[in-house]
């Protein structure tokens, strides 16, 4: 897999579920997630299914993400 990162965006109305979700993907997972002060996060999917995982939870919450080739 090409390295790729997850960037999500909240508004001011869904930052702190955002960041609450960005603690949980981080205590019970091996992905990293890294949150920003402007309402936005970046995660690091390990792996396809990791990534697969993490979109599907983003959708069923109703976060606006995309997906971006990682830097090296």
């Amino acid at each position: 897999m090409k390295k790729e990162v997850i960037i999500v965006r909240a508004n001011d109305a869904t930052a702190a579920k955002l960041y609450e979700l960005v603690k949980h993907i981080n205590d019970a997972t091996s992905i990293r997630a890294y949150q920003s002060v402007d309402n936005e996060c970046v995660v690091f999917p390990n792996d396809e299914d990791d990534k697969s995982f993490v979109e599907s939870l983003l959708t069923e919450r109703g976060f606006e993400f995309r997906v971006e080739e990682a830097l090296d």
